[in-house]
């Protein structure tokens, strides 16, 4: 995957002048990375590598497959209590961090913040995972890319760091 960065290094030292190679995203992925950096909320560029090293560009686009199938299903079943309303990726293990998806429609926006928490929560069950990202996005608001991101680094002992924007 290193491949065009070493060939632009190595074109660079040898003093061969060509573009400098830009990451392979998906229409959400690069949505998201542009959100990430206009609101420059504390947090943002760990939150942005971490969503860069979940998924390459093929996994990108089962990504935003399934996030349309998640919107529809959450859309018709949220009114049920326990309705499905996420979607986690979970990268090798040498990637670290887990990111999760949180879709709600406006009727539930302010359970949201309880939902991404108890979200983030249950991930750090896992031992192997380092850090939780999770996105909110709105159901009715679907051309905006994340409602609120919440970054949460697992325990190690008693403490955690979080930051959310």
């Amino acid at each position: 995957m290193s491949e065009p960065l070493d060939r632009y290094y190595i074109s660079r030292d040898a003093g061969i002048a060509l573009p400098k190679p830009k990451p392979q995203l998906g229409p959400l992925f690069g949505s998201i990375i542009k959100q990430l950096e206009q609101r420059k909320s504390p947090g943002w560029t760990t939150v942005g590598l971490h969503l860069l090293s979940s998924a390459d560009p093929s996994e990108q686009k089962l990504i935003e497959r399934n996030l349309i199938k998640l919107r529809a299903m959450v859309r018709k079943n949220f009114r049920e209590p326990g309705h499905i309303s996420s979607l986690q990726v979970r990268p090798p293990l040498q990637r670290k961090a887990r990111i999760i998806f949180y879709a709600f429609p406006e009727a539930l926006r302010e359970e949201s913040r309880k939902t991404m928490e108890g979200l983030a929560a249950e991930a750090t069950a896992d031992e192997r995972v380092g850090y939780i990202v999770v996105f909110a996005r709105c159901t009715d608001r679907w051309d905006v890319p994340y409602e609120a991101v919440l970054l949460v680094r697992r325990p190690l002992g008693d403490a955690a760091d979080s930051a959310s924007a």
